[in-house]
């Protein structure tokens, strides 16, 4: 049981964070076709629910401090997704979360992190070698766990970028 009586913080923080996901991705398609108006409905609702996560995860309503890492996690997830729906995109945010996923020893949400920390890497700062190692690691990742459709999203970045998935 979460803080809040009935609700399970872990399924609620998946769920929160499959909602940034759908509001970064949202607000990125509508601001391409140049409809600001809804871009920014996205956003301002991608906001609104981090500050609902951060205000479920809030270590004085846990009695040990915090929710356990696995929801920690996933609001470093959500920070993500929100610089995604910001678009602009920050590395550091996604690498925060993949240290919590390294320590938890979750590879399918290390190799989804990877890939959106190469991306920001990419469209931001270009560190061209840090978003390939980034790749590499998501890439790796995806084949040893059979998931494809990961697999096929991190080719393609690494396509678009001009970077080899090849060991150096």
């Amino acid at each position: 049981m979460g803080a809040a009586g009935r609700e399970n913080v872990l399924s609620t923080a998946r769920v929160y964070a499959a909602a940034m996901r759908a509001a970064a991705e949202c607000a990125l398609r509508v601001s391409a076709v140049g409809d600001e108006e809804r871009a920014g409905e996205a956003r301002r609702g991608a906001r609104a629910t981090l500050e609902r996560l951060r205000a479920l995860l809030s270590p004085d309503r846990w009695p040990q401090g915090t929710a356990g890492p696995e929801p920690v996690a996933l609001e470093a997830v959500c920070a993500g997704e929100l610089s995604r729906a910001d678009a602009a995109p920050n590395p550091e945010a996604w690498d925060a979360a993949a240290q919590h996923f390294v320590a938890l020893g979750l590879p399918f949400e290390l190799a989804y992190v990877r890939w959106r920390q190469a991306e920001a890497l990419i469209l931001g700062p270009g560190d061209r070698t840090a978003a390939a190692d980034a790749l590499r690691e998501a890439a790796d990742l995806a084949a040893h766990l059979g998931a494809p459709l990961l697999a096929a999203e991190v080719a393609g970045l690494a396509r678009r970028a001009r970077v080899s998935l090849e060991a150096a």
